[in-house]
């Protein structure tokens, strides 16, 4: 039931993402200038892994089910076209390691270069909205493909751009929204970044991380408890995530706090969120403390708590 609902909500929200970003701009070859990093830690633009050619990325998650059964799809696409195609794979460092990707990279025999988004531009600069997510470049630099499915479609235009085909119809590729106005910074305000889904999807390839998010947001609900006067806002990923998925969520664990969609993915963009659960703490709008463990939250409410009794 769980992989229906999953289903759904992820083909709902192609539709929903061409509604919330409304203003668009032609993709050239300036949207490859990202830097990401290799498993070495190395930072690089990803336009140095190109050569003059079309360009196919796939960003994924090794946690990410559909992205480990797209992965032999994926690796034949690089034994058939790598010689006319640049194939990339682009992990999207999200609660994911280095360790993780390598198994990922062995299990599945991938040849073509391995980056990570580590800095999120590349999620943020195609408006990513879930995994996998396929963005096909002619060598013009224009963006022809995007999707999650890897399809007749798919194949079809790589099949095209390799055989030197020029003339295939660009796609719009989606801008920020506009900024909303800046709200006047509060004294102390405390940000809960976390997901919707990490109880449940994570639950079976990474049970551990399922379980801290639950431990976690329970945590979350009790530090507003013993905090009346502490503003906590839930920041939740925009990955995979419509208002509905908020709602039952917030019934699910019962969160007693404000909830928020981070719609652009400008909050964890900002923050250089690459964990959940985590905990922000702002102090006049500025980060003070940023952890995994609302303990140490705790400890910097009791020494403010200490500073303002003295």
């Amino acid at each position: 039931m769980k992989a229906k609902l999953w289903l759904l909500l992820l083909c709902g929200l192609v539709f929903v993402g061409i509604a919330l970003y409304p203003r668009c701009a032609e993709a050239n070859s300036d949207h490859l200038q990202q830097v990401v990093h290799d498993l070495n830690g190395k930072a690089l633009v990803l336009s140095a892994l190109t050569d003059n050619k079309p360009v196919y990325l796939k960003l994924w998650a090794t946690w990410c089910k559909p992205c480990m059964q797209q992965m032999p799809h994926f690796q034949n696409v690089q034994q058939k076209f790598g010689d006319d195609i640049d194939v990339i794979a682009v992990n999207i460092d999200l609660n994911d390691s280095d360790e993780k990707i390598q198994q990922v990279r062995e299990q599945f025999d991938l040849t073509m270069p391995v980056v990570k988004d580590s800095l999120g531009e590349v999620a943020r600069d195609f408006q990513m909205r879930g995994t996998p997510y396929h963005l096909i470049f002619d060598r013009a630099g224009k963006l022809v493909h995007q999707g999650h499915e890897a399809n007749e479609s798919l194949d079809n235009k790589l099949s095209l751009l390799a055989d030197g085909e020029l003339d295939l119809n660009a796609l719009s590729l989606p801008t920020q929204p506009l900024s909303e106005p800046k709200q006047p910074p509060r004294p102390l305000e405390l940000l809960y970044f976390t997901a919707t889904w990490c109880d449940w999807y994570l639950e079976e390839r990474r049970p551990d991380m399922s379980q801290n998010c639950i431990e976690q947001q329970k945590q979350a609900n009790a530090l507003s408890q013993l905090y009346p006067d502490l503003a906590i806002t839930g920041v939740l990923s925009h990955l995979w995530t419509n208002e509905e998925a908020l709602d039952k969520y917030k019934r699910r664990h019962q969160v007693t706090f404000k909830l928020t969609i981070d719609e652009a993915g400008s909050h964890f963009f900002r923050h250089k969120i690459k964990r959940f659960p985590t905990y922000l703490m702002l102090v006049d709008g500025k980060p003070a403390l940023r952890s995994q463990n609302a303990e140490d939250i705790r400890r910097f409410m009791q020494q403010q708590q200490s500073s303002a009794g003295h």
